[in-house]
């Protein structure tokens, strides 16, 4: 599906999309929503896809209003060996539930890249999981997820686990690593405020038993939005629970925003990484923070 363009409104059930709403393998390049959409689960070019499919250079312009899991401005959800380059989204993104993005609402499974993907417009959640590029990655047995270059310039705000790129990624295998879990040249503006667990670029990293198993590696990022978060909040990553072998990297990154988390634990770079009872050390080289705190 090539140069189309679409405007309008509606109003349906689940799986909306303004082009298309349940997609696999299948190509979208130089698409435009401009369909307001109001819906329970929603994208504004494709309402879910279900893997191998690819979206280029696709645009949405239009407010999307959902009221179940997965929303987004340009997916509701993308499933296992999509590929993502160049996405914008432009629409306020709005859900009364859990998994909310301005690129998508959740990623599935395997092998999902987002390249060059930008938001500009406002993430409000009522919900978990609420992200500027994406909210949310739950990864079993297998898993793991990319994104390079992407900026979210919007404000996001949600319950537990709100990311200027991500919200959150949750793993639910117990034991053995998962992932990874890549973050690149990935930048933050947007103010980010909530409840629980709130970061520039991730939100919150969480597992089975309170253990998260994907291995996480944030380089070459940088945030300069505000973070407000009731508890949790670091200036690149909120809060990790992290298994004793999977303590989340990173390198060559920065934070100038301001840090606040009225009851506990916030940071210039991480709000908390606790594991077992104890609070455990992160792998960092080459970080630093300007922001106040």
């Amino acid at each position: 599906i090539k140069h189309l363009t679409v405007s309008g409104k509606i109003i349906a059930g689940s799986s909306v999309g303004g082009i298309a709403g349940k997609a696999a393998n299948t190509y979208f390049e130089n698409c435009v929503n401009q369909v307001e959409i109001t819906a329970s689960t929603a994208g504004g070019i494709v309402g879910a896809d279900t893997g191998g499919s690819q979206l280029i250079n696709c645009l949405n312009q239009a407010n999307i209003n959902g009221s179940w899991y997965r929303v987004g401005g340009i997916a509701g959800s993308l499933g296992n060996g999509t590929r993502a380059q160049a996405l914008v989204n432009r629409g306020q993104i709005k859900n009364s539930a859990d998994y909310t993005g301005g690129i998508v609402g959740q990623i599935y499974t395997n092998n999902v890249a987002l390249e060059d993907c930008l938001n500009y417009g406002e993430i409000i959640s009522e919900g978990n999981a609420a992200g500027g590029i994406a909210g949310y990655f739950s990864v079993g047995t297998i898993g793991n997820i990319t994104l390079n270059g992407c900026v979210n310039y919007g404000e996001v705000s949600g319950a537990i686990g709100c990311g200027g790129i991500f919200g959150w990624i949750e793993s639910t295998y117990r034991t053995g690593s998962r992932g990874p879990a890549n973050f690149t040249n990935c930048h933050n503006s947007g103010q980010i405020q909530g409840e629980e667990g709130a970061g520039g670029i991730v939100g919150k990293l969480s597992g089975t038993n309170n253990r998260s198993t994907v291995a996480t590696n944030i380089s070459v990022c940088s945030n300069t939005g505000q973070i407000t978060r009731d508890k949790y909040a670091g200036g690149l990553l909120g809060y990790a629970q992290s298994g004793s072998s999977y303590f989340p990297t990173l390198s060559n990154c920065f934070n100038q925003g301001n840090i606040s988390a009225r009851a506990e634990s916030a940071g210039g770079v991480i709000g908390s990484n606790y594991y077992d009872g104890y609070y455990a050390s992160e792998k960092l080289s080459n970080i630093y923070n300007s922001g106040y705190i």
